[in-house]
């Protein structure tokens, strides 16, 4: 290993893509508060695909964060890098490599509350054979699409399809892909394991003549570019990348100062559902000008959105808005804006690390001191005791 002061984390992840530099977003935020470490970038490399012979950081770090696929001789070709390794890919679920990933049973609740709130009837659910998480997220969707009434089909395929790429080996994917379009009752939402199968899942809808969405939604997993450049765009589950990375980092560094890790893989919460056009158009019409400022402001609460925001989107005079959305609702524009504001930010105290600050910003606040006022108006305590008291009461229950 490095004689160097500082301990060296290697990073291991095609760092050209979207989600591989979010995730290096979140282990750069973990090394700003940690000045005993340092990064190192190992990209992949066509050798490194087919874990072929040593990994590159072998004898340069003290211990790698990968974002790899696992594959034949994965696991082995981690080990022979002679250090300790963490990954932010579920699918070593299982293995001797401890995970960090997006929570399942948030991303299945997420999942099925969109079924019901979008008007479908019924729904689907398309994963990975011989891929334990996935058989789990079907699983928890089930159980939570219950709740709704609403039945779930599912598949499981042998590979996953990529849009642009030459892969001859995705035929019987495909084909098990265009046999459940055809037995599928209408109006289904169809979620994917991931935005490579939504988009692969679009594109065989549209060629074979579905009406996306009134008769088909597509509802993918990680809101990647290859769903936002669809057409139509793909819904898609927003899971917390950078919190990932940053909690990567953490349990690395953890192994580093010889804490023994207390469990092998480790879930960070899903953030929301990007709401696009796959989905969206089987949502019963909005009757009144109040329920179209409830939805502006569930969708843009957290963004610092202002009363004369709701006022312009619902096209009625801001003070006229105000009387008539007391009258119909009971509270004013402004208790709904601080309660989903609220609730966000417990979530966040409640599951993250992060801190006030950046909490208040994802809330749509610009210094931790207006959250720090909101919560000691609403609750009569600070983020800080919220959080204490919060993880306090856990331990009890453990």
């Amino acid at each position: 290993m490095p004689n160097q002061t500082k301990l060296v984390l290697g990073f291991h992840a095609p760092t050209w893509t979207e989600p591989a530099r979010q995730l290096m977003d979140g282990v750069l935020r973990y090394i700003e508060e940690e000045p005993a470490l340092q990064i190192r970038d190992f990209r992949f490399s066509k050798n490194d695909r087919a874990y072929a012979g040593d990994p590159p950081w072998k004898g340069q770090v003290d211990g790698v964060i990968l974002n790899a696929a696992n594959g034949p001789g994965a696991v082995a070709w981690m080990e022979r890098g002679e250090v300790p390794a963490i990954s932010t890919a579920a699918d070593f679920f299982g293995t001797s490599i401890p995970c960090v990933s997006s929570e399942n049973i948030s991303i299945a609740r997420l999942s099925a509350q969109h079924v019901a709130d979008a008007g479908y009837r019924f729904a689907a659910y398309i994963g990975k054979i011989d891929y334990d998480i996935s058989r789990q997220r079907c699983r928890m969707l089930e159980q939570e699409l219950s709740a709704y009434e609403i039945p779930l089909r599912s598949i499981e395929l042998d590979t996953i399809p990529r849009i642009g790429y030459d892969q001859p080996d995705c035929e019987v994917s495909y084909n098990a892909i265009l046999s459940l379009l055809n037995s599928l009752d209408e109006p289904t939402l169809i979620i994917c394991l991931n935005d490579s199968i939504a988009a692969a899942v679009l594109k065989l809808a549209l060629e074979t003549g579905r009406k996306v969405p009134e008769q088909l939604g597509i509802l993918g997993v990680g809101d990647t570019d290859v769903i936002r450049i669809s057409d139509p765009p793909i819904s898609s589950v927003r899971v917390d990348r950078e919190q990932i990375g940053y909690q990567a980092a953490k349990h690395m560094h953890r192994i580093l100062r010889g804490v023994e890790l207390d469990k092998m893989f480790y879930e960070v919460p899903a953030i929301d559902i990007a709401v696009r056009r796959s989905t969206m158009k089987c949502v019963p019409e909005l009757e009144t000008y109040i329920d179209h400022a409830i939805d502006f402001i569930k969708r843009h609460a957290l963004e610092g959105i202002r009363l004369q925001d709701i006022s312009d989107a619902v096209s009625v005079p801001l003070r006229t808005l105000e009387i008539d959305f007391k009258r119909s609702t009971g509270r004013t524009m402004g208790d709904m804006i601080q309660q989903l504001r609220l609730e966000r930010a417990k979530h966040l105290l409640e599951t993250t690390d992060l801190s006030t600050q950046r909490i208040a910003t994802q809330i749509g606040f610009t210094h931790y001191s207006t959250l720090s006022r909101m919560m000691v108006r609403m609750l009569e305590m600070t983020p800080s005791e919220y959080r204490e008291r919060h993880r306090s009461n856990q331990g009890t229950d453990r």
